[in-house]
């Protein structure tokens, strides 16, 4: 799932077809990571191995890796991230209107439609779960990387 982000604004909303090789993956992500200025890919599981390739063409690519509880970390060039930090940076910006979403169809209806079935979930000792209901999240997981990265650009640049 591909989100660009100009300003606060997301421009275009792209999914990639299921079931593609890594190699194509890597054919297809390679001009677009070219043309941006910031790159962050979710880098847990497979995408590692995207990252990976990715980066021999295009070394300051960020990965981004899932983890639990509540904190953030860099290692490198990894951020190490919560779901639960994405997810409530994605909504804030949302909330306060800094967020603007003006991608074209058909991509925009699919951001919007995951949206609405994404959610929090309780799980275990008091913690909160974040997944899609049914179906994917791959937009909302890209598009709370790309604010993620935003906020983090903002704090490091001050």
């Amino acid at each position: 799932a591909l989100v660009w982000l100009n300003g606060w604004e997301v421009e275009r909303v792209d999914k990639l077809p299921l079931g593609l090789e890594y190699t194509d993956i890597v054919n297809t992500l390679s001009p677009l990571v070219a043309d941006a200025d910031v790159v962050g890919i979710d880098a847990t599981g497979v995408g590692d191995a995207v990252v990976s390739f990715l980066r021999e063409q295009h070394p300051d690519i960020i990965g981004i890796r899932f983890t639990g509880g509540m904190r953030a970390r860099r290692d490198g060039q990894d951020w190490y991230v919560s779901k639960s930090i994405l997810a409530n940076g994605m909504q804030q910006a949302l909330t306060r209107g800094v967020l603007k979403i003006t991608a074209p169809e058909p991509g925009k209806e699919q951001l919007r439609r995951e949206m609405l079935n994404f959610s929090q979930l309780a799980a275990k000792h008091g913690r909160s779960k974040y997944e899609a209901g049914q179906g994917h999240d791959d937009l909302v997981a890209a598009l709370s990387i790309a604010v993620f990265l935003k906020l983090t650009q903002q704090f490091e640049t001050v």
